[in-house]
């Protein structure tokens, strides 16, 4: 079957299969309720520019649930920093329930359609938080022991971000195109970079073959 002729669900469970992470029925149905909440919304609410059923399940859910594999610590507390419409917070939660989930996104109408999506889809252990993106406070929100942000800013700017708001032990993760080199060079060569221990994996989407790149990063005394 190609990509064409497949549906929103068909994606989802042959994609999910292929990364060795099969979906339950109630997985997808929660799936399949956010596309559902998303869609209408973006109609008024401009939210996704994404909006055919296999790029959508590719790209956005799939993409998101790719890094469930570098969640190690059951119990943790993530932020996932700009979020947009809930990618990648929303499908980690429904995919791993036992986290406790803070999104955060400088667009008000997105943090009130996340704080809808969260109410129909039935979550607990999630918030949306309206805040702008280097403005957090770690007096306001806590430490974290994961940061997540997906196509938000540059290497540099997102760990200036991100590092004071992680616990000792903490992992930040940044999920990235194929077009990261310049963005590791620059980050690499900086001050704020010295002692940090850096991973980069790439991979490939199933059914669109699209490629990413996820960015993780540590400190070396870990």
């Amino acid at each position: 079957m190609t990509p064409k002729m497949l549906s929103f669900k068909d994606t989802l469970v042959r994609g999910a299969e292929e990364m060795g992470t099969p979906l339950n029925e109630s997985q997808i149905t929660a799936f399949h309720k956010h596309a559902e909440l998303l869609l209408k919304w973006n109609k008024t609410h401009n939210l996704t520019a994404i909006t055919d059923p296999v790029e959508m399940a590719v790209k956005h859910w799939l993409d998101s649930i790719y890094v469930l594999s570098a969640l190690k610590q059951d119990g943790a507390k993530l932020m996932d920093l700009g979020t947009g419409a809930g990618f990648p917070g929303i499908p980690i939660k429904i995919m791993r329930p036992d986290l406790f989930i803070t999104l955060i996104d400088a667009s008000r109408k997105k943090t009130t359609f996340l704080l809808m999506a969260i109410h129909e889809l039935g979550l607990s252990g999630i918030k949306a938080v309206h805040g702008k993106a280097g403005k957090t406070d770690v007096n306001k929100y806590g430490s974290f022991d994961i940061i997540i942000s997906r196509a938000v800013s540059d290497l540099s700017s997102l760990w200036q971000i991100a590092e004071p708001l992680l616990s000792a032990q903490g992992l930040f993760l940044s999920m990235k195109g194929l077009r990261v080199n310049d963005e590791l060079v620059r980050f690499k060569k900086s001050e704020s970079c010295r002692g940090l221990k850096i991973i980069t994996n790439f991979y490939t989407l199933p059914i669109l073959k699209a490629r990413r790149c996820l960015v993780s990063v540590q400190r070396g005394n870990t």
